[in-house]
């Protein structure tokens, strides 16, 4: 499960891919099936959440890594290869990025 704290020194990847709303469904179950058969074996994987948009265009994957060390030695896994050219087939564009938790504020609504 994905824990958002500033306290913790995790690394986070999101990924924003846009996409043709009649495709958005199937990207969702490709990178949900990539994160629990690959990166959920991954040496250093933490969690990922996948996150689809209202209108149908755009899929977010949230995913933490214990380190930036942990996400680059992805790079060298022979199964990722094969789902980012199935996940090219559907989106129209994406943007990665690297990001550290700085802040997190939770409202009455979550419980606390």
């Amino acid at each position: 499960m994905a824990t958002i704290d500033p306290a913790n020194p995790l690394t986070t990847l999101i990924t924003v891919h846009e996409c043709k709303p009649e495709n958005q469904q199937a990207l969702v179950d490709l990178l949900s099936e990539a994160a629990s058969s690959v990166y959920a074996n991954a040496p250093g994987f933490v969690s990922a959440t996948i996150h689809r948009s209202i209108d149908g265009t755009r899929v977010t994957n949230y995913a933490q890594y214990e380190s930036r060390e942990a996400f680059e030695r992805l790079r060298t896994n022979p199964a990722i290869p094969p789902f980012g050219e199935r996940v090219r087939t559907l989106i129209t564009r994406a943007e990665p990025h690297l990001y550290e938790v700085v802040s997190s504020i939770s409202g009455a609504a979550t419980g606390a």
